[in-house]
């Protein structure tokens, strides 16, 4: 009995209990487990996988448009020649096939002349690929629970930076580091045993240090939200050896290739082209979703009660903590503050606080300054805003009683709407933050 108790309890705090009321490190110990769990679910059968899938389809359609552009703009900086054995080693998992596959692409790529396609043919090489560029940024906003995709100009800005400026650094370093490998210093140093050995260390990590520091960039610059450092440093890391583990697992499954061979034919090499595709396309999600976690932990800590939408107590509560918060920074004449900055501030889950925002805008209590990101101040003088009209905001209107067929329900809830009326009618923004010891939430509800 002792025992399943002890299981029933591990598997509460697994998926269900909110961590926040156990101490730091069974809290930390737990979330892990959480983060694990909802990682493995998404790379085998969650919404990731379905992004990652539809990734593989865009990307055989965008791919050699990509490069196109990419190796006519490299090609004027003189870096094209990295192309090849970045493919190499994109493909090598793929073994003698990948070989051949990178061989008639870079072909395909050479014959590709984007000066006589034409305005038509130009078009189309750009929507193939900002459209492959858009994808990916909509999985990376679904990991990120953003509703707001980038503007049109943003947008226009942002993917011409990725795809004309992104490919130069990458293989301008990639090009610098082969150089500085077959350096005159470098090879004098190979004469020594422990240059030699380091220098064998550094060739070994150096593919992977640089694919993690691009996987690193993407976390921080596709999402349209703030992604810090830090956590995009370590979801890169955890990709780029995650990639290096599944590379070396697909090159033993790629060694019974003959097998596939047998049944699918001349088809084989396409079949196995498309599952290593879709294998990059989910581990480069898997880790935007570890830097995710790694970012916003309040999503790994939060009860179930707090993980789906928020109850109606819970809606109002939340639009009370923001107006103070809101109403507090521009009482005192700081700077507004962001959505992430409140969802940080009041530790609440991103989701819930930017439906909250959006209910108050939409009542004209709040106003969104025109910046990026969106920052929020009081829509008119706080002394004119009343505790009543925040909670009716997310109730979506003042109680209705003529909803209600029955003479003793239409009675109750007027009642309902007076006391709230007499309770926080009365009581404006400016009195309640302007206060030495301003109420609750919770307080205000129950008064």
């Amino acid at each position: 009995m002792g025992i399943m108790k002890a299981i029933e309890t591990f598997i509460y705090w697994l998926q269900t209990g909110n961590l926040r009321v156990l101490n730091p490190w069974k809290a930390r110990f737990f979330a892990s487990l959480r983060a694990f769990k909802d990682i493995i679910q998404d790379a085998s059968n969650g919404p990731l996988s379905l992004h990652a899938m539809s990734l593989v389809y865009t990307s055989m359609l965008a791919f050699v448009p990509l490069l196109a552009l990419s190796f006519s703009v490299l090609h004027a900086f003189g870096v094209h020649n990295a192309v090849e054995p970045f493919l190499l080693n994109l493909l090598d998992p793929l073994g003698e096939q990948g070989e051949e596959i990178t061989q008639q692409i870079v072909l395909f790529v050479d014959n590709i002349n984007v000066g006589v396609l034409g305005f038509v043919g130009l078009i189309f090489l750009l929507f193939t690929t900002i459209g492959l560029i858009q994808k990916v940024e909509n999985a990376f906003n679904y990991i990120w629970q953003i509703k707001t995709p980038r503007s049109f100009v943003q947008k226009f800005s942002s993917y011409l930076s990725v795809i004309l400026v992104g490919p130069v650094l990458v293989f301008s370093a990639l090009g610098i580091t082969a150089s500085l490998m077959a350096s005159d210093i470098a090879q004098q140093a190979l004469d020594h045993e422990v240059a030699e050995q380091s220098l064998a260390l550094v060739s070994f990590l150096l593919p992977y240090a640089l694919l993690a520091g691009a996987l690193s960039f993407f976390y921080i610059f596709i999402p349209n939200t703030r992604v810090r450092f830090l956590p995009a440093l370590v979801g890169g890391l955890i990709a780029a050896a995650l990639w290096k583990l599944t590379g070396m697992a697909f090159s033993g499954m790629m060694s019974g290739s003959t097998r596939y061979d047998a049944i699918y034919s001349s088809f084989a090499i396409m079949i196995l082209l498309l599952i290593w595709i879709y294998l990059n396309w989910l581990i480069l999600l898997l880790g935007s979703k570890v830097t995710f976690f790694l970012q916003k932990p309040i999503y790994l800590f939060a009860g179930s009660e707090e993980s789906g939408t928020p109850s109606s107590c819970q809606q109002e509560q939340l639009a009370l903590q923001l107006m103070q918060a809101i109403g507090k920074q521009f009482a005192e004449g700081q700077k507004p503050l962001t959505a992430e900055q409140l969802a940080h501030r009041l530790q609440q889950p991103d989701g819930w606080v930017g439906q909250a925002l959006q209910a108050l805008q939409s009542a004209n209590i709040l106003l969104g300054l025109n910046q990026e990101p969106e920052a929020y101040i009081p829509a008119r003088d706080i002394d004119s805003i009343s505790l009543k009209s925040v909670v009716d905001a997310v109730r979506g209107k003042a109680v209705d009683s003529g909803v209600a067929t029955v003479i003793p329900v239409q009675e109750t809830l007027k009642d309902i709407d007076t006391a709230l009326q007499d309770s926080l009618g009365r009581c404006s923004l400016k009195n309640w933050v302007q206060s030495e010891t301003p109420q609750t939430p919770d307080e205000s509800l129950r008064n």
